[in-house]
């Protein structure tokens, strides 16, 4: 008895309270325990890591930063070095072998090297099988240079001074095959009509891509021509480049050409150029960006989009300027809907929260002289099963765009391609808040808790080595690569007839997704997703080695059960304590994704919550007054710190020491003193 006529409960501390976790664990168990909360805790800040991650992710898409150098695209010419020689281009194989020594103009013909001892006059089957056919005929090839030498002569002089003596093309050139009728590589060997000896190879790259012009918000397909000039092999100096572009081709029966100044390659990847128009006055010159783009879009291009911008660099010696044809991309990701991801921001402060809570209740057990760790994934846990939703949610008003996004990049990379870049982040995040979400309510459909960590790895490596887990199921990754191949195929503009006819070249440009989406994303989620079943039989394992030792146990200590409440098991059917019957958490009934733990523990023969079963329902106990649940502590601080009440919070009062009151207190800003607030701790509760 006290002396203000209160009963006084004796308490010696965490150390008598935690004696019943002490009986029956060795030291290298508690030693084990301790370091698996602590990597418990480290699963915790990865998940933390995971949502900042998303969150920046969002914030550089929103602030259109979001590019990427998709790298090196080699495209070579292996052959047409070997025919130029090591000197003059006069002196060449090209000249003196093939050509029998003369310089004299071919009124037809394109020669098509097929090998390093072979060439033909007639279309090598390279040719004869791309779509590019059409574009590698003599009168093709011809008709274009005549068209160029024509239209550009007011500027290139060299243009003018020259006559074409044939086109020579390249037959093991990779472009040929994958160029889809967009891109053509040809060398037109010209001499000097005043010094017929003089011989030069052109090396000249087209390319049907898009243009802009942002002054007059213009845009269209043009043809893009760039060509260098060899003349000696052993030339020591950059060759010269030449550019000219001709605006809305291949829509018009000729491109009207005209040369190009060109300044630099833009961040996005596009060429920066200015016209040089034959008459200045009737035709300003007219500043425009231009890039071969592919990629896909969502609705509307300026909105949701995953394109890459395609140029090449001429390179500056002679052996390179005809054998090397090197694409850059530089991919470009814009979502105006990226800010429903900043919602892994708030789940990344909640938890960041909770764990502060927790570093908190640690110091207090040091204090104590008694060092105890809970689960840190317990506050992950309790809000799980809404945050699946809200990130699914969030999704639906993104239009499942960065789902879209990210399944499109992995059926093309399994494809064999891998030019879809994105930021991995975001995705990453919401599969992971899904992820646990659809574990945690197997866990309580299958009344199993589950190991964080196990759960954590098992989700990382399913993600992190998708394209790998693609190879177990043959069946679903077939379907992945014809999704990719069909949704390529739509970049090409499709013309009627009287288009196609004007030109055998073709455009290919970002295109919507016309695909229905979700059989790909059912499929990705399958294949990331299977390792739940790993997850289904760990509970199925659990489940039958408790069965066993509930068996042994049965047989040997059946009389010691019925002599002490000692060597009871949570799984026994037992009457609700108060704790329970005030909160409405029933112990034996709290699953999810957490470390294992005793629910109940005994004190002197009486029964009480664990401190780790309070901590893990959500709760934790204020200077041994107040039980306070975890979620409305923030509230409750926000609350004292303004001294407003501006939400309902309720707490359950502490009677006798250990008892907790059936009936919830409403919270006032002066209800509970910052003093009980400094005491937070875990303890055994009736």
């Amino acid at each position: 008895m006290g002396p203000d006529g209160k009963v006084m409960v004796e308490k010696t501390g965490p150390p008598v309270i935690e004696k019943p976790h002490v009986q029956g664990s060795t030291p290298l168990q508690r030693k084990f325990r301790l370091v698996h909360r602590l990597l418990v805790f480290g699963a915790a800040m990865w998940y933390i890591i995971i949502s900042l991650m998303a969150t920046d992710a969002s914030l550089n898409i929103l602030r259109d930063e979001a590019r990427y150098d998709t790298g090196l695209l080699p495209i070579s010419s292996p052959l047409i070095a070997g025919y130029a020689g090591t000197s003059t281009i006069r002196k060449s194989s090209l000249v003196v072998d093939v050509l029998a020594d003369s310089t004299t103009p071919k009124a037809s013909g394109t020669l098509f090297l097929e090998s390093e001892s072979s060439s033909s006059f007639t279309q090598c089957a390279a040719v004869a099988e791309s779509d590019s056919v059409d574009i590698y005929t003599d009168e093709y090839l011809r008709w274009m240079f005549d068209i160029l030498q024509n239209k550009t002569a007011y500027n290139i002089s060299l243009l003018d001074e020259v006559e074409l003596i044939l086109p020579v093309v390249d037959c093991t050139m990779q472009s040929i095959h994958g160029g889809g009728a967009a891109i053509a590589r040809v060398n037109y060997l010209v001499r000097y009509k005043d010094d017929t000896e003089r011989v030069v190879l052109l090396p000249t790259s087209l390319s049907i891509q898009d243009y802009y012009i942002a002054e007059q918000y213009e845009r269209g397909s043009a043809l893009f021509l760039t060509f260098s000039v060899v003349e000696d092999m052993t030339f020591a100096g950059p060759v010269p480049h030449h550019y000219a572009i001709a605006l809305d081709y291949p829509y018009e029966f000729k491109p009207d050409f005209e040369v190009c100044i060109f300044f630099e390659h833009t961040n996005e990847g596009f060429w920066s150029v200015e016209t040089i128009p034959r008459d200045s006055f009737m035709r300003p010159p007219k500043p425009l960006l231009t890039a071969r783009q592919l990629g896909f879009y969502l609705d509307k291009e300026t909105s949701q989009v995953n394109q890459v911008n395609f140029h090449w660099d001429p390179p500056d010696d002679p052996a390179s300027a005809l054998t090397y044809w090197d694409w850059h991309g530089d991919a470009v990701t814009r979502d105006n809907w990226a800010w429903v991801h900043v919602i892994h921001l708030i789940f990344a402060i909640d938890v960041l929260f909770q764990l502060s809570l927790l570093l908190f209740l640690v110091y207090r057990s040091i204090l104590q002289k008694h060092f105890w760790i809970g689960d840190a994934f317990a506050s992950i846990s309790n809000a799980l099963l809404y945050r699946g939703i809200y990130v699914v949610i969030s999704n639906h008003v993104n239009g499942y765009w960065t789902l879209t996004e990210f399944c499109l990049a992995l059926a093309d990379s399994v494809g064999g391609n891998s030019t879809v870049k994105y930021r991995p982040e975001m995705v990453h995040a919401d599969m992971l808040t899904i992820y646990l979400n659809i574990v945690s309510v197997m866990s309580y459909l299958l009344r199993e808790r589950i190991d964080p960590i196990f759960v954590l790895v098992c989700f990382e490596v399913s993600f992190n080595s998708r394209e790998s887990m693609t190879k177990i199921f043959p069946a679903l990754q077939k379907i992945l690569v014809d999704y990719s191949d069909t949704e390529s195929t739509y970049g090409r503009v499709e013309v009627d007839d009287f288009l196609s006819k004007l030109s055998p070249m073709r455009l290919w440009t970002v295109h919507p997704i016309h695909q229905n989406v979700w059989p790909l994303l059912i499929v990705t989620f399958v294949i990331i997703f299977s390792t739940i079943l790993l997850i289904f039989l760990y509970i199925i394992a659990r489940k039958l080695m408790r069965c066993h030792s509930s068996q042994d146990g049965d047989g040997k200590s059946a009389s010691r059960r019925q002599s002490s409440g000692l060597f009871r098991n949570d799984s026994e059917t037992r009457e609700l304590m108060q704790f329970e019957t005030a909160t409405g958490s029933v112990l034996k009934n709290r699953f999810g994704i957490l470390s294992t733990y005793k629910n109940y523990t005994y004190i002197n023969g009486r029964r009480f919550a664990s401190g780790d079963a309070v901590y893990c329902n959500g709760f934790v106990v204020a200077n041994d007054k107040f039980v306070i649940a975890t979620e409305d502590l923030m509230s409750l601080l926000i609350m004292k710190i303004t001294r407003a009440r501006f939400t309902n919070i309720y707490v359950y009062t502490i009677k006798e020491g250990t008892g907790v009151n059936q009936t919830a207190r409403l919270v006032y800003p002066t209800t509970i003193s910052w003093h009980d607030l400094a005491k937070v701790s875990v303890s055994p509760l009736a």
